[in-house]
């Protein structure tokens, strides 16, 4: 019978609010987006002052946190007089807040609170405002009535069945003195409909709701700064560090007496004014007081608190305008290093900031790993100062979702902005490149180079021919000719496995590098091996080397004379400078004349397509080599990553390069590995870590060398970078 009065007064109350304008209801509608709807009983709380204050209190703050949403209030014992619902903002709000304050003032009803109907008249109310499931419901009771909560949650189980379709949470606070039973039956009704419950004290129940609601709106949370009990005696001190991009600083002291006085010092170290920020704002209520600044100048400032009596908690929270966001378009692939890019926005403008951004990435099986994003053009960052931070991951071994801690830190300062990210990492399609004849292909024969393999993980995966992407490059202009030939044709044309055919038109030098570029899973991966070096020159023939001259027959063995009796003479002073200075003369001489008789290093090391790399006459090297070893120049001293395994000779007419015997690298000259001394004609080709180079004997004229240097460094980074693929 219950249940049936209760639905009755739902359709009853529908019926009523769809006869309504459809103006007003659009009305309502508009300021009721995100509604904050109070339904307070006043049979406990009006008839305390004590309860008064706590829920004046409690209004203050959230009308702060939710500062621009609109608030609506009821009291249990009049439905029929809705307060609100009015924006924080409007014009009308201050009279509609003294409104609210004078009637719970006023002298209470005899009678609680009667949850049943108070829920029912609640959701027909919001229901006829069609307010989104963002809006909330406050329930604010301190009945000391004993409640059976087993049979008034069977009695509530309708109507929530309602409220918890719609999705409107239900927050319950309560009295500390509040009966038991009631508490259980409001904890239940939060469990319902996904609300939480919290005590209206002092100081530990506001404090857990004001970090409820600062985490549920997205402004952060509390950070304490410290406790104290007040008294007439003494002083609550203490510092606090601002952040560079803090928009809006709030502090919240919850207090039991309201007799406390507030001052701020700026990092300066004088009291605060309005040099040192936009706007400020200090909000006293009975239990409560919050000082607000507006963009505050970054620094040390320090907080003074006086009182007379009570404890007092102080706590902050700051909205810092810098905004973290992970810049990851789709997902990334398995197997491979990728790169974590981060933005640092300031009001929407990227911006770099005096501060590093750590990254822990924790991975599907709860691994966790810190990398460090720098804005600095280097580990993985693309341009320096930018507002992108950035950093090289490696391989990632799991598929599925990372998730992403991003913490903007400030060495010098105590404070860290933190955003929840996450991206996805999965196995994409991947190929293997096995090479075969590379050296000395005959001109206009077609012959095989390579197998490609294609695959995900360690599973076959067909591709169309299109899907595979040669790139030629000679010395001679003619690229020649790549030909891709399916082995098996799956369906459609495509096939895992191609085998690479080239004609090379002429004798020459040629790299045939090879991408895999398809679509899969709604998202274009490419991906590229190391290029492969083709040759179609006949292999260099070594210079024979001079057999060594035979060793002389040791001479005869003759007894040694008798000794003699030496007389000992004392040279004159005079005489052994002389000596001494003759020999140094002559060892110059001999310097002098080794070094105008051997030929300085010249020439010049090109890449494939005549941009200049190193000239060697301008190798600095140290005074002392450069005299001993005038006409040797290691690979090492280029500073050109690959030729540390080979040097130099240089004489009138040409040029000779040798292996060294402990590098591991191997440079080909012509395509041919150099394993002796060899002779490198002008426009030799040499092949190091998988890039051609050119020799030439000229030395290349300043005003190229100007002209050319950005490609020079371009080639230097590409060849590291291809160092690092094949280390990895």
């Amino acid at each position: 019978m219950r249940f049936l009065s209760i639905l009755i007064l739902v359709v009853a109350l529908s019926l009523t609010v769809m006869l309504t304008g459809s103006s007003g209801q659009a009305e309502a509608q508009s300021q009721a987006d995100k509604l904050t709807f109070f339904v307070i009983d006043r049979h406990e709380i009006s008839s305390d002052q004590s309860k008064i204050d706590l829920v004046n209190s409690l209004l203050g703050l959230m009308f702060r946190l939710k500062e621009g949403q609109p608030f609506a209030f009821v009291f249990g014992d009049d439905f029929s007089n809705v307060y609100g619902p009015t924006d924080t903002n409007a014009e009308g709000f201050v009279q509609l807040r003294r409104a609210v304050e004078q009637k719970l003032a006023s002298s209470p009803p005899s009678e609680p609170l009667d949850l049943e109907s108070a829920l029912a008249e609640t959701y027909n109310y919001l229901n006829g405002l069609v307010v989104s499931s963002e809006s909330s419901i406050f329930l604010v009771t301190g009945d000391t009535s004993t409640t059976d909560p087993a049979a008034t949650v069977d009695e509530l189980d309708p109507i929530l069945d309602l409220v918890e379709e719609v999705g409107w949470p239900v927050f319950n606070v309560t009295t500390p003195e509040a009966d038991p039973g009631l508490k259980n039956v409001l904890a239940e009704i939060a469990r319902r409909t996904s609300g939480e419950s919290f005590e209206l004290s002092i100081p530990h129940g506001l404090e857990a709701l004001t970090n409820r609601t600062l985490i549920r709106e997205g402004k952060g949370a509390l950070q304490t700064m410290g406790t104290t009990t007040l008294s007439p005696d003494s002083i609550f001190e203490t510092d606090l560090d601002i952040v560079p991009g803090t928009g809006e600083l709030s502090m919240v002291f919850f207090r039991e007496d309201d007799s406390t006085s507030f001052k701020l010092k700026n990092p300066s170290g004088v009291e605060a004014s309005s040099s040192d920020r936009k706007a400020s704002e200090t909000i006293e209520l009975p239990n409560l007081a919050i000082v607000r600044l507006k963009d505050p100048v970054p620094g040390r400032w320090s907080l003074e608190v006086r009182g007379d009596r009570g404890l007092l908690t102080a706590h902050r929270y700051a909205i810092n305008r810098y905004r973290i966001e992970l810049q990851m378009q789709g997902a990334v692939p398995v197997g491979i290093p990728v790169n974590i890019i981060a933005s640092v926005s300031d009001d929407g403008s990227l911006v770099s900031v005096d501060a590093g951004l750590l990254a822990r990435i924790t991975d599907p099986d709860g691994t966790s790993v810190l990398y460090d994003l720098n804005d600095e053009g280097t580990g993985g960052d693309a341009i320096a100062g930018d507002g992108y931070y950035s950093a090289t991951l490696p391989s990632l071994i799991t598929d599925g979702t990372y998730d992403v801690e991003m913490q903007l830190q400030w060495p010098e300062i105590a404070h860290t902005i933190t955003t929840l990210s996450s991206f996805d990492a999965r196995l994409f399609p991947d190929f293997t490149l096995v090479q075969e004849a590379v050296d000395t292909l005959e001109p206009g024969v077609r012959t095989k180079i390579a197998e490609i393999t294609v695959g995900i993980g360690n599973q076959p995966y067909s591709v169309a021919p299109d899907d595979i992407l040669p790139n030629v490059a000679t010395n001679q202009g003619d690229p020649g000719m790549v030909e891709l030939v399916p082995r098996r044709i799956i369906s459609e044309g495509k096939a895992f496995e191609y085998d690479v055919y080239y004609t090379a038109p002429i004798e020459a030098l040629a790299t045939v590098a090879v991408s895999l570029d398809v679509e899969y899973a709604g998202q274009q991966f490419m991906r590229t091996v190391d290029p492969i070096v083709i040759s179609s020159i006949p292999p260099a023939q070594p210079i024979p080397t001079q057999p060594p001259a035979p060793t002389p027959a040791p001479a005869p063995t003759t007894a040694p004379p008798p000794p003699v009796e030496r007389v000992e003479q004392t040279a004159p002073t005079t005489t052994i400078l002389i000596v001494i200075g003759a020999i140094i003369a002559a060892a110059v001489a001999v310097l002098l004349i080794n070094f105008l008789v051997r030929v300085a290093p010249f020439g010049s090391i090109l890449t494939e397509d005549g941009r200049l790399v190193v000239r060697l006459r301008d190798v600095q090297r140290p005074p002392l080599q450069n005299l001993l070893m005038r006409n040797r120049l290691s690979g090492e001293e280029l500073g050109v990553t690959g030729f540390d395994s080979v040097s130099f000779r240089f004489y009138r007419d040409e040029v000779l390069i040798e292996p060294v015997e402990f590098s591991s690298n191997t440079v080909r000259l012509n395509n041919q590995p150099i394993t002796d001394l060899t002779v490198v004609h002008d426009g030799s080709w040499l092949g190091a870590m998988g890039r051609l180079y050119t020799y030439s004997y000229s030395d290349v004229q300043a005003e190229s060398q100007q002209a050319t240097s950005a490609g020079s460094q371009d080639d230097q980074v590409d060849s590291d970078s291809a160092e690092s693929s094949r280390n990895e």
